[in-house]
């Protein structure tokens, strides 16, 4: 058989060819292998290091239970002296004392040897004096105790003359400053300026229209001259 003539071979296709796969740099593969596995190292620490604290961590005791205020003056005053003023911006009322102490769990205040003072429209004095005085901050309402006395003075009289047309002895009265009214339920011992002396069971004051009401029982004491007779008596 006569030998057949050789023919050049057909170059390989594209499928048959492949491709060359060049080797990455070492510092590349190091990058990939990091932004690969190093948030997943991390969170496992992480939640190893959780789960360490919690262990390690002492158990709640149970609920606890808030502590109160206590029951402290925050600040004091000594040889004060407050004024309340009316709608007009007139003085109408004075309260001086002692001591003051202000109680921020309650936002009120105290006063040792507290002196009140004030006048109605016509210009007559009300004056006021207690051991004790208990109220709001504005001091707009006191609760008076321990040898309470009030006195209505004679009209044109002013404050240390005191010459009193009326005086009430209690242990304890509740005053409106502002209002100038003063009411009491404890026995109370009235004594006018002609010396006649009543013991009633509480009373109602309003200085302003200067109205006096007296509850419960009462009993009335007069002075000798009010009981001699008349010119005219048999």
């Amino acid at each position: 058989m006569a030998p057949t003539d050789a023919s050049p071979l057909a170059p390989l296709s594209g499928a048959a060819r492949g491709r060359v796969k060049q080797r990455q740099p070492f510092v590349w593969r190091l990058q990939g292998w990091l932004g690969q596995y190093l948030p997943l190292a991390v969170m496992a620490l992480l939640a190893a290091g959780t789960g360490w604290l919690v262990k390690q961590s002492p158990a709640p005791e149970g609920p606890t239970v808030p502590i109160p205020p206590r029951h402290q003056p925050d600040y004091e005053m000594q040889g004060f002296e407050l004024q309340r003023f009316d709608a007009q911006g007139q003085p109408q009322a004075w309260v001086r004392g002692d001591v003051l102490r202000h109680y921020p769990d309650t936002d009120r205040i105290e006063i040792d040897g507290v002196h009140l003072r004030a006048r109605n429209t016509a210009g007559q004095w009300l004056v006021v004096q207690a051991a004790r005085a208990e109220g709001p901050r504005d001091g707009s309402v006191l609760q008076l105790s321990g040898q309470v006395r009030l006195m209505r003075l004679v009209a044109g009289t002013e404050p240390g003359d005191e010459r009193a047309e009326m005086r009430l002895d209690t242990e304890a009265m509740e005053v409106h400053v502002d209002a100038r009214t003063a009411r009491s339920r404890a026995a109370t011992q009235v004594q006018t300026g002609q010396g006649a002396r009543m013991q009633v069971r509480g009373f109602d004051y309003d200085h302003a229209q200067g109205l006096l009401r007296f509850g419960g029982p009462s009993r009335t004491d007069l002075p000798p001259k009010a009981l001699r007779p008349g010119p005219n008596a048999p």
